[in-house]
């Protein structure tokens, strides 16, 4: 649906003037002429062109200006890529009388433009996938018309206009398995004049053309808007129509019609998940390809649909989900399947304060979800309650009271985006104030001190010796990187401390060579640091 807003701005008058934004946001205008740029309040001549051939038909992508010219009754090609100041050594396309020439369309990675022979019987179709460097040229017959009086190209498709038995009609060609099919588009007894298409994105295309008057507009195939003015070009940006009449420009929202809503792109499902499907602005008829696939779906009549997977035995990774209504719109998104449990590698130093324990989990690419992951902590048989909270590759746990002192068990089980769940972890870690300076360590007025450090089990022990102002049992704990508490012991309350390690686990087992963490528990404080194995 159309609402015009506001007529912009006076325009100098440009015959076969083209409309468009350019890379950095600013309204041009472009003619054989000139390039103008539009400031907000009038429109300023940025360019002299002086062009040294009559163009036929221009358009300007990514800053190219890419025109096709005649000479005698060869058509050519050529591109400007600075603006203009300088052309391009000119590509002959076809030396043979043509009847009528599309105007040239250009995406990222296609030139094309179509045009009918002499004699009205066919139309040739020209192509380039190398910025123009060269074209190919395929043939459709025009048989059962009365010739064409336009034609547009786009890509894949070509729009044209004939007049048969007393009637206007607009039909669509498009090429589906290498086959050229014929749409009909539309059909009236008015007059049409001149067609001018635009491409909204790769499977949306929005049509003006002129008949009795009057400047008919749609999202093709939907030609149903009416505007009383001839409309000279325009362009779409932005959910906004710019259009040129009697030298003015105009600004118009317009209704995109169909759009894809869910599933969103890059969702992940598992295998035999079932999908909801939207569709705002569904129109009768609407199909659902998955993978190019057709696949029948029920929708109700605000567009919403479910579809189940199991039957397309989908395998992991990409697949491309389309809705379509023929024969032209088409909205496409794609989804992500998923089978495999996830796995990461366990959480890196975890921490664990009074107010908040973190682990920092290192995904290994099986798309770990923190965010509908599960982490419980217990002391004993007491369970604590709290919050969960993920920054990045950490998850937190944030209880609602302060931990007190002491040890805690935790459980975590890892989902991924498609719900799969990991078996669940489970490791130890103490909660403490934490205070350490360099050199000698302090556990509020105690002094710490260990090592060696590496050590070798094999001819030697570990020793921590902690000398207190005050009498205090201690304990030490043993843990891996994991944070699986493998040993630990416990001293009398005493002034000096001397605790010993040799290596060993507390089932007597020798670990390996590698980093492992201790945490000194005195008086309701920690310490913590590391300790490396090395044989």
């Amino acid at each position: 649906m159309f609402f015009v807003l506001i007529a912009l701005v006076l325009f100098q008058s440009f015959a076969g003037a083209l409309v468009y934004k350019d890379r950095i946001g600013l309204i041009r205008v472009v003619s054989e002429e000139t390039i103008s740029v539009w400031d907000g309040t009038k429109l300023w001549t940025e360019k002299d062109l002086n062009l040294p051939f009559a163009v036929h038909d221009f358009t300007v992508k990514n800053g190219v200006i890419h025109a096709i010219y005649k000479d005698k009754n060869s058509y050519n090609y050529v591109f400007s890529s600075n603006n203009g100041r300088s052309f391009g050594y000119p590509l002959t396309l076809n030396q043979s009388p043509l009847k009528r020439v599309s105007p040239i369309f250009v995406s990222d990675n296609l030139l094309q433009f179509a045009a009918i022979d002499k004699e009205g019987k066919k139309i040739d179709c020209f192509e380039s996938l190398n910025s123009g460097a060269s074209f190919s040229k395929t043939e459709i017959d025009l048989d059962g018309f009365r010739g064409g009086e336009e034609i547009l190209a786009l890509s894949g498709q070509i729009i044209l206009k004939t007049f048969e038995n007393n009637r206007s009609k607009i039909h669509l060609f498009k090429k589906t398995d290498g086959v050229w099919k014929n749409y009909l588009l539309y059909e009236g007894s008015d007059i049409i004049g001149g067609l001018k298409l635009k491409v909204l994105d790769n499977d949306l295309f929005l049509l003006s053309f002129k008949a009795n008057g009057l400047t008919r507009f749609g999202i093709l195939p939907q030609l149903n808007q009416v505007i009383a003015e001839k409309v000279d070009d325009f362009f779409y940006d932005n959910k906004k129509l710019y259009w040129v009449s009697n030298e003015i420009l105009h600004e118009t929202i317009i209704d995109l019609g169909i759009e894809l809503i869910k599933p969103m792109a890059g969702q992940w499902f598992k295998p035999n998940s079932s999908l909801v499907i939207e569709v705002k602005n569904i129109l009768p008829g609407t199909k659902v390809l998955v993978d190019n696939q057709f696949t029948e779906v029920k929708f109700s009549s605000k567009g919403t649909g479910f579809l189940s997977l199991g039957a397309f035995n989908l395998k992991e990774g990409k697949h491309i989900i389309e809705v379509r209504s023929e024969p032209l719109i088409s909205r496409k998104s794609y989804f992500l399947i998923d089978s495999t449990p996830p796995s990461a590698i366990p959480p890196q130093s975890p921490t664990a304060e009074k107010d908040k324990v973190a682990l920092n989990y290192i995904e290994n690419g099986s798309g770990i979800d923190l965010q509908s992951s599960l982490i419980e902590i217990s002391s004993g048989t007491l369970e604590v309650f709290g919050t969960p909270e993920v920054t990045g590759n950490s998850i937190a746990f944030i209880p609602s009271a302060p931990l007190k002192f002491g040890s805690y068990k935790i459980k975590t089980i890892l989902r991924d985006k498609a719900g799969n769940s990991a078996a669940p972890q489970e490791f130890s870690l103490l909660v403490g104030d934490s205070i350490s300076a360099k050199g000698a360590k302090s556990i509020g007025s105690a002094v710490i001190k260990s090592g060696p450090n590496p050590f070798n089990p094999e001819s030697e022990e570990w020793k921590l010796t902690c000398t207190l102002t005050s009498p205090l049992e201690t304990k030490l704990f043993i843990f891996s990187l994991t944070g699986r508490n493998i040993w630990s012991i416990s001293s009398p309350s005493k002034d000096t401390h001397t605790l010993s390690w040799n290596g060993k686990d507390t089932s007597g087992s020798h670990l390996p060579n590698g980093v492992y963490l201790y945490a000194l528990l005195a008086g309701g404080q920690v310490e913590r640091g590391r300790i490396i194995i090395f044989r």
